[in-house]
């Protein structure tokens, strides 16, 4: 088992902190460290909550991953599974739900709706989908929109 294989195995059981760690590594792997640093500080003085204190595991899976080379690629609106990692050509591949405010039922409704075709826009996937407005505000932040027009609507004055 190749070591990219080994955290998707392993990823479902942390991806609710996948987004916290991936905004903060995937540009520089070494904010993953400084990340941890930071987190070793506020233990010692006292002041970490219970959700930096989860992180540790997870700061430190993400930073053997990239000593070993292993990267994450962006999530993707038509290959990100709902719920599960994983493996692609590039490195390890989030699911929509690892994105933070993303509910898991809000992915799910959108890998069933894309198995009936493309959606045309955001206004196509949102009614399709039944998705609210957060849900779409978390997706267009992290780049799922990219190619993507808000509405079919053609404007005279582009």
């Amino acid at each position: 088992m190749t070591h990219s294989a080994m955290f998707v195995a392993w990823s479902p059981i942390r991806s609710k902190y996948f987004a916290i760690i991936s905004r903060s590594s995937a540009n520089s792997p070494s904010l993953g460290s400084e990340e941890m640093r930071s987190i070793n500080a506020k233990k010692k003085d006292g002041t970490v909550t219970p959700k930096e204190e989860n992180l540790i595991p997870i700061l430190e899976i993400c930073i053997e991953m990239y000593a070993r080379g292993i990267n994450f690629v962006p999530v993707d609106l038509y290959e990100s599974h709902a719920t599960d990692f994983r493996q692609v050509e590039g490195g390890i591949l989030p699911p929509l739900s690892a994105l933070p405010g993303l509910s898991e039922n809000d992915a799910i409704s959108i890998t069933e709706e894309r198995k009936n075709g493309e959606f045309r826009n955001v206004e196509d996937l949102r009614i399709r989908t039944g998705i609210g407005k957060n849900p779409l505000n978390i997706l267009e932040e992290n780049g799922c929109f990219d190619d993507l027009p808000d509405t079919d609507q053609v404007s005279l004055f582009d």
